[in-house]
């Protein structure tokens, strides 16, 4: 539950832009590569980044796991452990790029609270994105960045700037209380059905 409040709470601040084709490759001489476990096309990440970033020097957090694939082209003193302490003891000011391989909510709010840099996403389908801030003209007008099934960057209609910024106002905690109100639904049924059913054992039975 917490990580779909979150997932809900990231689309008011956070957008995906094509806007990664402004950044100078050349210009990214260190990079951070963060991987989760649920993610399972490391490989072809590495490939990529390799590619677009040329001559650049990674670092990984990755699982343990996975080690041996990072290992083809990042040096083994460069290769970090996935843990939830590895990113606190990783120097905020040591890179030009992050890079994450999936929008898990928990590590794009840590990427953002932590690092200044450009956060750039590369997905398992071979896309990329800069993963930013929703400025406030987007928030107001509703915009929600590029559509990930097409690859185009919704329009703004006119009419949005008037009832979008109610409508973005006031849908998050609707959204949430609904959120809550189901989940209090499923404990109700869960613990007075567990009662009725102990009851009926105990006295009717």
């Amino acid at each position: 539950m917490l990580r779909y409040l979150l997932k809900k709470i990231g689309r008011l601040f956070v957008i995906l832009t094509h806007e990664d084709a402004r950044i100078d490759s050349k210009k990214i001489k260190k990079a951070l590569i963060v991987n989760l476990p649920s993610e399972e096309h490391l490989g072809k990440a590495f490939t990529a980044i390799s590619k677009r970033f040329e001559g650049a020097e990674f670092t990984a957090v990755i699982p343990g796991y996975k080690s041996g694939i990072a290992s083809r082209i990042i040096p083994p003193e460069n290769i970090l452990l996935l843990s939830h302490e590895t990113l606190r003891k990783i120097k905020k000011d040591n890179f030009d790029a992050v890079i994450v391989l999936s929008l898990n909510p928990c590590l794009v709010w840590q990427v953002f609270r932590m690092f200044s840099c450009p956060k750039l996403l590369y997905n398992y389908c071979g896309e990329w994105y800069l993963v930013r801030r929703r400025g406030l003209r987007e928030f107001l007008t509703g915009e929600e960045g590029v559509d990930r099934t097409t690859g185009r960057t919704h329009g703004v209609k006119i009419s949005g700037v008037f009832y979008r910024p109610i409508w973005n106002i006031i849908k998050i905690p609707f959204g949430l209380l609904y959120t809550m109100a189901r989940f209090l639904k499923l404990i109700f049924y869960l613990v007075f059905g567990s009662l009725y059913l102990l009851i009926r054992k105990l006295f009717f039975v």
